[in-house]
């Protein structure tokens, strides 16, 4: 996990480390460190190194200035530049440079030992890393055995979270699990920066953000944020999003989280990536989230659209979803027509085509009801099956 550069500094304050520029960057992530004395080793860099730099391969073709260009310009989380005999001291370009990209620039006197600096971060990422995965799996359990308190209380206290307290989930999927690891440190530098608070981990093949004590349309436009940030990072990527509700306590996160993935798979199924979902404000979805037997669901679908679905399979029409347009709109045939590039006349001919079909008097605002229903179910259970 990465580890804020103020953070880290903390671990070396008796080690004559100054800040020269950049210091709007301080809260900047850091994954871990890397020694860059040439422009080729900065391609190795893979994003959010603290990169040191003694100066021992500098040349008229290799400067301290490109150096520094090229460490930011490969993703870098700042530069520490050892002062001595090889970089006696930092150009001011170089400062300036550093300062335009808020990109923080460290020096530390020749007489101190890069390896002590090295070590100490090294020992707060690993740290932090390790408590991580103590968090995941503190997590895990809350979620599995909610009743055993002591599985997951002290991870939660050493974060300063109370049992009593209400709790929200929310979930993160890639469309593609090879993009997990990107969108996994893209959210963990996210959050390292702007939301150090809520508490997030990798379960399951998704990402699980926890927000203790938080409104619910916070919630909802941090989450966003969160899609945002990914998809600003990393282009080409579909992220989907599904928030649960808040809990009573600690031990009904299981519910959340539950709730959580079934917004999940609500966004999947709509393909509404990048875009956040919260189970509070999903209408008579809600209800049918709340139906353990899901076979149900499905017996209620195949009973009203099961006819309708039969003939769109054999004749390669759409009735089903022209339907869910028809009651989108309002059950306004004009409405309808407008939004589907349809002639009137035409929308009233499939119309009633498909009260035909389904032996219904789609003027009656029951028939309409228990369409609209079934046609969220449909979503809910997978529009390929009933």
């Amino acid at each position: 996990m990465a580890v804020r550069l103020e953070r880290l500094l903390e671990a070396v304050e008796d080690q004559e480390i100054c800040l020269l520029a950049g210091a709007s960057g301080l809260r900047t992530p850091i994954r871990w460190v890397h020694m860059v004395e040439g422009t080729e080793i900065s391609t190795f860099l893979e994003g959010g190194e603290l990169a040191f730099v003694t100066g021992i391969a500098l040349c008229p073709e290799c400067t301290l200035e490109q150096l520094v260009r090229d460490i930011q310009a490969h993703g870098a989380g700042g530069v520490l530049i050892n002062v001595g005999p090889y970089i006696p001291e930092v150009p001011q370009p170089v400062i300036d440079f550093c300062d335009s990209k808020d990109f923080p620039l460290l020096t530390v006197p020749w007489h101190i030992h890069m390896a002590v600096i090295m070590k100490r971060f090294s020992e707060a990422i690993l740290l932090s890393d390790r408590v991580q995965t103590e968090w995941a799996a503190a997590l895990e359990n809350a979620i599995l055995h909610p009743m055993e308190e002591r599985l997951y209380q002290p991870a939660l206290e050493s974060r300063g979270l109370r049992l009593e307290w209400s709790y929200c989930a929310a979930l993160l999927e890639p469309a593609s699990q090879e993009s997990l690891p990107s969108c996994l440190r893209t959210v963990g530098n996210f959050l390292t920066v702007h939301c150090p608070e809520v508490s997030f981990a990798e379960l399951n093949g998704q990402v699980m953000l926890l927000f203790a004590n938080c409104p619910a349309e916070q919630v909802q436009a941090l989450v966003q944020a969160v899609l945002d940030a990914c998809a600003n990072a990393l282009p080409g990527i579909m992220l989907y999003a599904g928030i649960g509700r808040a809990t009573r306590s600690v031990r009904c996160i299981a519910a959340s989280y539950h709730l959580a993935q079934k917004v999940l798979l609500l966004q999947k199924r709509r393909d509404a990536a990048g875009q956040s979902a919260c189970y509070q404000e999903l209408g008579a979805y809600r209800l049918l989230m709340a139906v353990e037997d899901q076979e149900l669901l499905r017996e209620y679908t195949a009973a009203l659209l099961g006819p309708l679905r039969t003939f769109d399979s054999a004749n390669n029409t759409d009735y089903v979803g022209f339907l869910r347009t028809w009651i989108a709109c309002d059950c306004s045939s004009q409405r309808t027509a407008e939004q589907m590039f349809l002639h009137r006349n035409t929308v009233d001919y499939h119309l009633r085509r498909i009260a035909g079909l389904l032996d219904a008097d789609l003027s009656q605002l029951d028939t309409r009801f228990q369409l609209s229903l079934a046609l969220k179910a449909l979503e809910l259970n997978g529009r390929d099956g009933v």
